[in-house]
Formats: structure tokens, C-alpha cells, sequence
């Protein structure tokens, strides 16, 4: 009996239909493409479906064999997307804090002129560097994050403390620059402790309230770094808010996890696993054979590629999601090659130059495949290798979507880019890698080793203990058999 697509039995009329073809010696595709239309009516062959078999045929004579050795795309055919029987997991809460709380930022189609003059200037101190700053500049990410969270003190200002838009300013929150100075700031994060957040968004919260008080009153601080001083130390405004942060960090060390681990962890080996399935998904056909669009198949290349690269070089998203060719991404001695110099992540200023990030070969032919013939099929309006459906360069968010959405459809499990570096050095630490592996994965993942053990190994205590366990075991059975 013939198979049909999706793995349902044909019905009756069909099988009817393929034994009349074979009964009439046709039994290939091409054979039944040159049936005339009369001949096809008295085998009672839908006409449609004639045209669309021809039609398919006229597609793969134009397509050519492969886009490159190795990279079977246009003669591919795609598995069905819900082959693993995932369906949408936005059902799927990862924590059970509540999300329904109204959002108090406050938005930036209502602030002022002033207002946003003020959180320009305020982005400048934190970005550029300046005669008399005491600090180096920080990424540009990281102020917006900054901003992000000011923007909700400034609305708690407005919606709690009932300030007026027209009157809000950073210096609503910090008065002056003495210790009472900080009073405002305290009693908002009293309000966010009261709502519940965890100790890591309480840290970054803390931590943008004290660059901006660092901004509101550096001229006015006379703190020497240089000679061993705390950056802005003599503004007791800035030591309050130090302190705070600093107890911020210390619950975040010893804080439990919110979300359920549970229900995004994936081990290295299934994460390779959806790496390999996306692969298959590069194909210029669908499960039943219908052509795709050129753009439906530069996004399942892109989507393999952006999981694939992380695979072999475990890094942040923003590795990949600013990948420019020619600049950080190359090709040298026949090798793809990913280059990051000090300003191009996150560490750069602690470590400089990192050693050249190196592409799987394996990668290889789709990645040339979708730089020479698919990347165009998305239309770019900008250098960055890979893009949004918009043309519009990704974003943090969009990849983060991207990947969550992905590792759920094909494993269940709402796993997202950030877990990347944790699956990685879990698994190498749970399979016995030497001291030697893992400090040479920390500088090649642009960390410290000490970094590497306290943020990115998720073993459970139990199991980092087990060595010392069976140490133990081990010594006191020796004991007790010595003679």
C-alpha cells in the first residue's frame, strides 16, 4: 500500500486511483506527467493534480542539484514541523511569580523634552569617555539596560508619589548627593521588594540607580581612583547605594532559582540533537514535496546556522547576532574563523583580544550556502550577516525568541541562548574534563575559571560532591582490607 503524507493510510478512492495507474503501466511520476489530459479523464486523474506534478517537475529541471558540496538545499525535502508533537509552549510558565501586574515605566512617547535630554546625557556619561571620569565607559547595551530600569523608577515617581510627568528628573530620585540623598531611592526599592523580585533584578536595579546618582554628582566628587579610591567613594550618596548593591549580590549567590529548571534544561547531547534536526529542515521543499519560498528556506538556514555556530563556539547571542563578514566573521587558510577584538564582547576590557573562535567544518557548506545565494532572500537593509524577516538587524530579544521557540517545538523544553554556556560546562564538569580543558574553555569563552564554576556549572550539589563520596568510599574499603 502506498504511503501517504504525514503517515496516513490512503482512502479508497486513492488506492483505487494508484492500482488503475499501475494497472495502466504507470508508476513513476515522470511517466504520469506526460498523460494527456483526455487519457487522464478517462483514468479519472484530477487535472490539478496533473498540473501541480508537472509543475513540480518543471521545478526540480530548473533547480540545480546542490548550492554547494555537501549541502543538498534545493533538492531537500523538509520533515513535518510538528514531527515531535510540541505544540505552542507560550502556555508554559517557567516561574510561578505572577506576570500580571500593569507595567509602571514610564513611556518614552510621554516624557518631556527635558526628560529625555536628561537620559541622553545620561546614556553619554555612561557610554563615552570624558576628561575627569573616574570610571571606563560601559557598552551601549548595557546604559540602555540602565535606562530600561530608570525609566521605572521615574514612573513609581509619577504613579506612586503622584510627581507630575512635566516635573520628573533624575534629581526627583537623588535630592542631593549626601547619605539622605539616597531616602527616595531606598523607598523605591522597598516598593520592588514588596512586588516580589528577585535578588538578580534587584541587583541591576540598584546598580542603574548608583550610575545615575554617579552621573548626577560626579563634578562634585574628588575620589581617586588611581591611588586605590572607590570610583565616586567621597559622595556618600554613591557609598549608600554601594551598599545596597553589594547586599544584592550577596542574595543573588545564595537565592534559589525562580524558574523551573526543570522545564527548559536541555543536556548537550539533546541540544546537539536540535541542531541536527534544524539541518534537515534546510530544504527548498516541504514534507509533501510543495516548493518554498525563497525567503522560508534563508530562514530555516539561518535558523540552523544561528543554533549551529553556538554549538561549536558556546558563547553570548550577541557573538552571532553582530556577526559581520569580512570584519568578525572570516575566512582564513580555509577556515571560518569568528574574531573579536577588545570592544566586540562583553569581556574585552578584562581580556582584549580573544583567540580566534573556530567554526565547525560541518557548518561549513550551509554557511557559504547562505552568504552566496539565500541571505539576499531576506532582504537586509544592513551588513550584519543575519537578519530579521523585516530586513531589519536582529535583535536580543527576537533571537531569544527564536531560540526558545525552536528548542520547544523540537524537545519540549523552553531552553533559551543564555543556558548555552551553563549546558556546555555542566556537561564537561559531569564527564570528568581535566583542570587543564576547563581553564582552556574558560579563556576561550572569554571568562575567568573561577567565573566558569560559580556561574556556569548547574550540577546539583550532589553531584558535585559525588567525587569526594566515592574518594571516601574508596579509601576507607582500602583501609579496612589493609592488613
Amino acid at each position: 500500500m502506498p504511503f501517504m503524507p504525514g503517515g496516513r493510510e490512503p482512502d479508497k478512492e486513492v488506492a483505487a486511483l494508484v492500482e488503475r495507474l499501475h494497472e495502466n503501466w504507470f508508476s513513476t511520476a515522470g511517466q504520469l506527467a506526460t498523460v494527456s489530459e483526455v487519457d487522464a479523464k478517462s483514468l479519472r486523474v484530477p487535472l490539478r493534480l496533473l498540473a501541480e506534478l508537472r509543475g513540480l517537475l518543471e521545478d526540480d529541471a530548473e533547480a540545480p542539484a546542490e548550492d554547494g558540496p555537501g549541502c543538498p538545499i534545493s533538492k531537500g525535502r523538509m520533515p513535518l514541523l510538528g514531527r515531535m508533537g510540541h505544540r505552542d509552549g507560550r502556555s508554559v510558565l517557567l516561574t510561578k511569580r505572577e506576570r500580571t501586574r500593569a507595567p509602571f515605566a514610564i513611556r518614552d512617547d510621554a516624557m518631556g523634552p527635558e526628560l529625555r535630554a536628561e537620559l541622553d546625557a545620561f546614556r553619554r556619561f555612561c557610554t563615552v569617555r570624558f576628561f575627569g571620569a573616574q570610571s571606563p565607559p560601559i557598552l551601549p547595551i548595557t546604559a540602555e539596560k540602565y535606562c530600561d530600569h530608570l525609566r521605572r523608577a521615574l514612573g513609581w515617581l509619577h504613579q506612586e508619589r503622584g510627581v507630575p510627568v512635566e516635573e520628573l528628573s533624575l534629581s526627583k530620585l537623588f535630592p542631593s548627593a549626601e547619605r539622605a540623598g539616597v531616602a527616595v531611592a531606598f523607598d523605591y526599592m522597598q516598593w520592588l521588594n514588596a512586588r516580589g523580585i528577585s535578588p538578580s533584578t534587584e541587583g541591576i536595579a540598584v546598580r542603574s540607580l548608583m550610575q545615575a546618582a554617579k552621573f548626577m554628582y560626579h563634578e562634585q566628587s574628588q575620589a581617586r581612583p588611581d591611588e586605590g579610591e572607590k570610583a565616586y567613594g567621597d559622595l556618600l550618596v554613591v557609598r549608600e547605594l554601594r551598599k545596597l548593591s553589594n547586599e544584592a549580590r550577596r542574595a543573588t549567590k545564595i537565592a534559589a532559582r525562580t524558574a523551573d529548571e526543570s522545564l527548559k534544561w536541555l543536556e548537550w547531547p539533546q541540544f546537539l540533537m536540535v541542531v541536527n534536526e534544524l539541518r534537515s529542515e534546510c530544504a527548498a521543499r516541504d514534507s509533501i514535496g510543495r516548493k518554498r519560498t525563497g525567503a522560508a528556506v534563508a530562514w530555516s538556514i539561518q535558523r540552523y546556522l544561528i543554533l549551529a555556530l553556538l554549538s561549536c563556539i558556546p558563547d553570548r547571542q550577541r557573538t552571532v547576532r553582530e556577526l559581520v563578514l569580512g570584519r568578525t566573521l572570516v575566512k582564513e587558510d580555509g577556515r571560518w574563523l569568528i574574531r573579536h577584538g577588545a570592544g566586540d564582547y562583553k569581556t574585552g576590557r578584562s581580556y582584549g583580544e580573544r583567540p580566534p573562535l573556530v567554526v565547525a567544518e560541518g557548518i561549513y557548506p550551509w554557511l557559504e550556502a547562505f552568504l552566496d545565494r539565500w541571505r539576499t532572500e531576506l532582504k537586509p537593509t544592513h551588513a550584519f550577516v543575519f537578519t530579521a524577516r523585516s530586513g531589519a538587524p536582529l535583535t536580543a530579544q527576537a533571537v531569544h525568541r527564536l531560540f526558545v521557540s525552536t528548542c520547544y517545538r523540537l524537545t519540549g523544553k523552553k531552553t533559551n541562548p543564555h543556558l548555552v554556556r551553563d549546558m556546555i560546562v555542566t556537561h564537561l564538569r559531569s564527564t570528568g574534563a581535566s583542570e587543564r580543558e576547563l581553564e582552556a574553555l574558560a579563556i576561550y569563552m572569554g571568562h575567568s575559571l573561577a567565573m566558569q564554576r560559580g556561574c556556569y556549572d548547574r550540577r546539583t550539589k550532589a553531584a558535585k560532591v559525588l567525587p569526594a563520596v566515592d574518594l571516601l568510599a574508596a579509601i576507607n574499603q582500602q583501609a579496612m582490607h589493609a592488613p
